[in-house]
């Protein structure tokens, strides 16, 4: 009996999930919009939630559940403020006291996760800061809030599963193997993620003074200007951090010092030449001079043919007084 010949078996062509339609999805859209855009956009393609990736439906899940109000509440324990303080410091004229200061931290875990704790002025979890001022007369933080070993901390304000594999976006888009139609969620879920933070302290600021220790920084593919309409291409994140805002702030001065001549037409050296003469030969070499007005430098610049304004001169100044170190000049980017 002659053997059959073994044919192996066809191969089958992977299903290719529709391309997702995001329209309205812009830099301006907050963690509600985020939401519905995603919802909408399964809904056009034919989809549901089950053609997210897991690690997007938990962060989907988590974004939904937004801020933690049983932490949100414990906050306005006034009884925990140091009342007497925060009146005087109010005035009696108004009736009412000061809003006292907190500071907020946002911060990624070792396991990708995504969350934001407080702490009062002047306090940590090991508890009062010595020698530092505060408004809060005592402050703890539970580990776990109830008797279960699962629950959050006391001071935890929300906790994002997952955030981390969202990122994954910035390293895989261009590898065909990873890339699936669905990635381009995790652009609108890491923007959701900045809406939750400024849902925060949008809350938050009619309470209290809010210090954010850290903060979501994200830089956006803007729109282009095509002919004589805008691009209505959707947005797109090119990158997304957790840095601190001084930092942050820091070296966008130094940056502003380095390009002043570009923006204002005069360069901060220039001006700082015009300043030290006008202090006089006996102002000190290595400090910046004092008592001479903006409006004497810039009447001075425009005797030497630079441009200037009584605003952009004070702001040099101010940049100056912030980032030029003694005895070695400019404290560059």
């Amino acid at each position: 009996m002659a053997r059959r010949a073994i044919r192996p078996a066809p191969q089958r062509t992977p299903l290719r999930q529709p391309d997702l339609n995001i329209e309205g999805f812009t830099e301006y859209a907050g963690r509600q919009k985020c939401l519905k855009i995603i919802t909408r956009s399964l809904a056009r393609a034919g989809l549901n939630s089950d053609a997210l990736r897991p690690y997007q439906r938990d962060i989907r899940r988590d974004l939904e559940d937004g801020l933690d109000e049983e932490a949100l509440a414990d906050m306005l324990a006034y009884w925990t403020y140091d009342n007497k303080k925060l009146f005087e410091e109010g005035g009696a004229s108004y009736g009412r006291p000061m809003r006292p200061r907190i500071e907020i931290i946002i911060e990624m875990t070792s396991r990708g996760n995504l969350k934001a704790e407080w702490y009062p002025k002047g306090w940590d979890r090991w508890g009062r800061t010595e020698g530092e001022d505060t408004d809060f007369l005592s402050f703890h933080r539970f580990e776990n809030r109830h008797i279960g070993y699962h629950s959050r901390p006391s001071n935890e304000l929300f906790f994002i599963h997952e955030v981390r594999h969202a990122l994954n976006i910035f390293y895989l888009a261009e590898d065909p193997e990873w890339s699936r139609p669905t990635d381009v969620i995790d652009h609108i879920l890491l923007a959701a993620c900045k809406g939750l933070v400024e849902d925060l302290k949008a809350r938050l600021e009619p309470h209290f003074r809010v210090e954010m220790l850290t903060d979501i920084f994200m830089e956006w593919q803007r729109s282009e200007f095509i002919g004589k309409t805008w691009d209505e291409t959707p947005a797109k994140v090119l990158a997304w951090a957790i840095d601190d805002p001084k930092v942050r702030q820091a070296q966008a001065e130094k940056l502003e010092i380095e390009e002043y001549e570009q923006r204002h037409g005069f360069t901060c050296e220039a001006m700082l030449e015009v300043w030290r003469r006008l202090a006089g030969p006996d102002a000190p070499k290595h400090t910046l001079p004092e008592d001479v007005s903006a409006a004497r430098i810039v009447k001075a610049m425009k005797a030497d043919g630079l441009p200037g304004t009584p605003k952009k001169v004070e702001n040099a100044m101010a940049l100056l007084r912030k980032h030029y170190v003694p005895r070695i000049g400019f404290d560059r980017v």
